[in-house]
Order: structure tokens, then sequence, then C-alpha cells
């Protein structure tokens, strides 16, 4: 903003006293007229008028780095990658003026070209007298990308954007022993077996995911593997799976476990923009008859926060039709493990993992809840704001659709918890049981 510097010029003017001058006639019987002494008035000091301040009539310079914008978001900020300005005020910018193109799909480098090609380099007058809409859900739009300063003016561009809120999907991880010399040294992470995919870059090169090991059990030398990804718009999706390091030639703990007795893998989670799975943990070996124990569990909420119980049974409703394609039986809604799945989802909050807040397992909140069982799974998501969106998430996910496929699964509780005051706001469980 131009600031004018005033600078007052105070003239000073040396006035002298003016005299009336010329000759003096005496008539007799008349006055002598003797001139009178005139002063001049002082003058007012003179002040330097200030300028006026000159109207901003100078759009912002901006320069578009790209005519690309892959994001999961429509805000100002989501562009903030393919353009610089300057300007002498503060400036917004703006994504508005949507023209859809088509749906997402696959792309690689000719079809971004292709889309590109068709974006109208008009004016930015005539870019900004479109009609304001916004973007209909997910697509690959033509949109106006606009910088506008404090008086106005605006500079204008249309850009190619990739509206994308799906995240990408593992493929091919799963719980695994491996063998070396000193098991007492963390193993060495091999994704040669693992693909990542997603729903606009397709496969994405192993090299850009990021790993991390964490030792669970030092006795039994257990690590989880954290495995987390991002695609182009910024959706990220996180896996878990468990790696059981053995000494080379002894025998591999899954071995020694036969198939009548051997536990389902059931554990699994989806984060809010992805999803993941963890390591198993057994449930009880021995059948046991189930304690029909009706809970007593109070929740300690806060204000503003609420169970989502028909966004829950809206699950229930769309798991059930994915088992029924499958040609699998219904599963039966349970009120007991629907506590477990509350409790779960509150604990999820500060947690978002497997093993609860107290270093213990899942399975131990059935046992908190007196449920006895003998296969027993669980499923976790979060950020998703709609069952069909959750049921989505862990159906791309084989691990979570595995749980939900199991033909030793007859019953499930749900639980959909909203705090508003969290980053993900929704916490989606599902606790199965035989």
């Amino acid at each position: 903003m131009k600031r004018w510097m005033i600078s007052i010029l105070i003239i000073s003017l040396a006035v002298g006293s003016l005299y009336g001058c010329g000759s003096v006639e005496e008539k007799a019987g008349e006055e002598t007229t003797v001139p009178v002494e005139e002063t001049a008035e002082e003058p007012e000091d003179l002040q330097e008028a200030e300028p006026e301040a000159t109207a901003d009539a100078d759009a912002p310079q901006v320069e578009w780095l790209s005519d690309v914008l892959y994001t999961n978001s429509l805000s100002g900020k989501a562009a903030a990658d393919i353009l610089k300005y300057t300007d002498a005020s503060d400036c917004t910018v703006e994504l508005t003026r949507f023209t859809k193109l088509a749906n997402l799909e696959v792309l690689d480098d000719a079809k971004v070209s292709s889309y590109t090609q068709t974006l109208n380099q008009s004016s930015s007058d005539e870019l900004l007298a479109r009609t304001t809409n916004k973007a209909a859900g997910e697509g690959i739009y033509s949109a106006v990308l606009s910088v506008t300063d404090t008086s106005g003016n605006a500079a204008a561009h249309e850009v190619l954007v990739v509206y994308d809120k799906t995240a990408p999907v593992f493929e091919g991880l799963s719980d695994r022993t491996v063998t070396q010399s000193d098991v007492t040294i963390e193993p060495q992470v091999d994704l040669s077996a693992v693909t990542i995919s997603d729903n606009v870059e397709g496969v994405i090169d192993a090299s850009k995911v990021t790993s991390q090991l964490e030792l669970e059990d030092e006795a039994k030398h257990i690590y989880t593997l954290h495995l987390s990804v991002k695609d182009r718009a910024g959706n990220e999706a996180i896996e878990y799976c468990t790696l059981t390091v053995a000494a080379e030639g002894e025998k591999k703990p899954e071995e020694t476990v036969t198939a009548s007795n051997q536990p389902a893998k059931t554990q699994s989670k989806t984060s809010g923009n992805g999803s993941g799975s963890a390591d198993a943990k057994p449930a009880q070996q021995t059948p046991q008859k189930t304690v029909q124990y009706e809970t007593t569990t109070t929740f300690n909420m806060a204000e503003g926060t609420e169970f989502k119980d028909s966004m829950a049974k809206d699950v229930l409703t769309i798991l059930n039709q994915r088992r029924a394609e499958n040609g699998l039986p219904a599963l039966t809604w349970d009120n007991n493990l629907t506590t477990v799945a509350k409790v779960r989802s509150l604990e999820s909050v500060s947690n978002f993992s497997h093993t609860r807040p107290d270093g213990r397992t899942f399975y131990t909140a059935l046992e908190d809840q007196h449920i006895s069982y003998t296969w027993g799974g669980e499923n976790l998501a979060c950020g998703q704001t709609s069952a069909d969106v959750a049921m989505t998430e862990w159906m791309n996910s084989q691990t979570h659709k595995d749980n939900i496929l199991r033909s030793e699964f007859k019953k499930v509780g749900i639980a959909c918890y909203y705090d508003p005051n969290t980053t993900y706001k929704y916490y989606w469980v599902q606790i199965f049981s035989d």
C-alpha cells in the first residue's frame, strides 16, 4: 500500500511597511492631509497540499506454475503449489466456476495433455464473467483459478482440476516370518511382493512408501511394520502388518499350528484417508459356551460428541449385502458386541490401533464384557463421513474384506463415534465373533 510522506513547507515572508509617497500641497482654508501609514496584512503560512492517493488499478502479478491441480480439497490454499503472485496488498485465492469433463480415471501424461489442450486461455475478465459454481463430487474438471487483491483487481487462469478423495490401496501385504541368522537384528523391509494401486495414478512405485518398524515383543522377536503412501492429491493410505523374526532352520510359528486349530488372522484397520491391516492375535481356540451378558457399561462423553447408531445400522445393511453377493449368510446384530465396538471407537480417537491405550490387544475388550468366543475380529476406520464410504474402503482392502466375508463369523457389533473436535471426526469399528 502506498504511503504519502507529507512535508509541510512554511514560507516566511518579510513584509515591509508601505507609506504613501508624493507632494503635499497646503491650501488656505483647508486642512493639511497627512498621509496615513498603511500596513499590508500578514499572509497566513502556506502549506503544501497533500497529494491525492492514487487508486490501485493494478491486478496481481501471477506466475502460473502448472495448468494441472491434483487435490482432495477445493479451497484456495490447495492451489498454493501451482502459482506464485505478488501484489501491493493482501490477495484472496479462489477456485471456482467448475465444468466437469469426466469421471476420475487413470491418467497418464497423454490423457492429461489432451485435457489441458481444451482449456480456455481467455482474458481474466472473460473467465471471471462466467457463472460461479462448485464442483459436484470427485471428477476431472476445468475451473477458474483467480487471485484478487483488496481493491478488487483480479488475475485469473483456467486450470485442469483432478478432484480426488480416494486413497491408494496396498495389495499383497500380509503378516510373515523372516528368517535370519541373528534374530536380535531388526529385519529388512522387503516390499517386492507389495503393489500400491491408485484410482488416478495407477500403480504407485514402492519407493514412495514410507516404512517404519516397531518392536512389539522383544522376547518373541515380533515387529509391526507401518507403511504409508500419499497420492498426488494428498490422500494417504496407511497399512500395518506383522514381521516375526525366526532363526534360520527354525520352524516357522505358523507351521506348528494345525489347520483345524488355526484361528483367523482377523485384525485389520483403515485410516481416515486410506486402509490398512495389522497382525492377528489368536482368538480363544477352545470353544466355550457364550455367556449371555447384558452390559451395564457407561460412557463418559464430551459435550457435542455422540454415537451415530443409525449410521452403524447402515453399515450392517451394506455388510450383509456384500456377504449375500458372495453366497454367505447375513451376520446378526449383537448388542454386547456393539458395546465392545463403542468402547473401541472411543479408544481409537487417542490410539488408532488394534492395541488399546493401556497396551492390551483389542480382543481383551470382549473379555472385559464377559463375551466368550472362538473366532473374533476387528475392523477400524476413521474419517469416512458415511456408511457407504466406510464399507467401500474396507472392501477395497483385502484384510478388511476377509473379515467381512469370513464364513466363521455369525455375529457383529458396529459403532460410529462422532467427535467434531478431533481431526477425523468419525471413528468406525466392526467387532466380529462366531
